[in-house]
């Protein structure tokens, strides 16, 4: 899976920061070998104060703007921030329709794909799968098929 330096970047400095978050999205489905077209990076991270810190720490630290850092500290559920323009747009969500963060973080995937930091390897398969192909109807985009 090809990533743009952009987003390895930011990866990174999740990884570095210790940010807890998944994959998502289109972004996943292409890491699972299903080759699609997505007009951003999908990365649920986990709204807990001291994850919402490391976060708004490792945005800092990519050079994000000042206001998706505060909007990255302040990140409550249901609500998203993003940043950048299409095809490297980042959707930051603190909750995805169909997925439980709890749960997909408990069973992480991580493949050998060289060109993703670890731990970004993370993504859905098997029964979180289904559930990423549930968000993907509720927010009538193609997901995987099981």
């Amino acid at each position: 899976m090809h990533l743009f330096q952009d987003f390895r970047d930011l990866l990174e400095a999740f990884v570095a920061s210790s940010v807890e978050f998944v994959l998502v999205g289109g972004y996943a489905v292409i890491f699972h070998g299903r080759p699609r077209a997505t007009k951003d990076m999908d990365l649920l991270v986990s709204i807990d104060d001291a994850n919402r810190e490391r976060l708004a720490t490792a945005l800092e630290a990519f050079g994000a703007p000042d206001n998706v850092v505060r909007g990255a500290r302040e990140l409550a559920a249901g609500e998203v921030v993003f940043f950048g323009v299409s095809p490297l747009r980042v959707d930051l969500l603190a909750s995805a329709s169909g997925i439980d963060f709890a749960d997909v973080r408990e069973r992480p995937v991580c493949g050998r794909n060289t060109s993703v930091p670890r731990p970004a390897a993370m993504s859905c398969s098997g029964r979180q799968a289904s559930s990423m192909s549930k968000s993907k109807r509720c927010a009538s985009l193609p997901g995987p098929t099981s």
